[in-house]
Formats: C-alpha cells, structure tokens, sequence
C-alpha cells in the first residue's frame, strides 16, 4: 500500500511539478520522515530514506510500482525475521 501512495501517486505529482530529480527526493524524505514511529533511533531514518531513493529511482527507471512492492515486501519481511530472532 506504501508503494502505490508514495511511488504511484506522490512520487508522479511533485516530479510533474518539480522534476524527476525533486520528485524522487522529496518523495524518499517524506517516506523516511513517515517511518519515525517505527524506528528506535534518530539515524535509522536515513537508511528509510535511502531506501525511499532506491525505490523511487527503480519506479522512475521501471515505470511501475511492481519492483518496489516486491523489494517493499522483501524489505519488511527481513526486518520481521530479524525482530523475531
């Protein structure tokens, strides 16, 4: 669902006002800034961020939200397996 809102609609509405360059920035930090609740410490929210740019570089790339829903998942997936070890 994060995918579809922030690489299928937010990401293409500021890139159509700001550029590819802005979209996919501003887009990775309001990601990373929605994830705060989430995280434990202050840092973690560049590498949420990072991996925001990631994905919306692959959704720029692509075309389609698909390869970021998976890599999403897979992302999520991990960190499960990891907390519950």
């Amino acid at each position: 669902m994060e995918e579809i809102f922030f690489r299928g609609f937010m990401q293409p509405a500021i890139s159509k006002l700001a550029g590819p360059f802005f979209g996919i920035l501003i887009t990775a930090l309001i990601f990373g800034i929605s994830h705060t609740q989430y995280l434990d410490y202050s840092t973690a929210i560049f590498s949420v961020t990072a991996i925001g740019l990631i994905l919306g570089i692959t959704k720029y790339k692509t075309g389609s939200v698909m390869p970021g829903i998976f890599a999403h998942f897979f992302n999520n997936l991990l960190a499960v397996v990891f907390i519950m070890s």
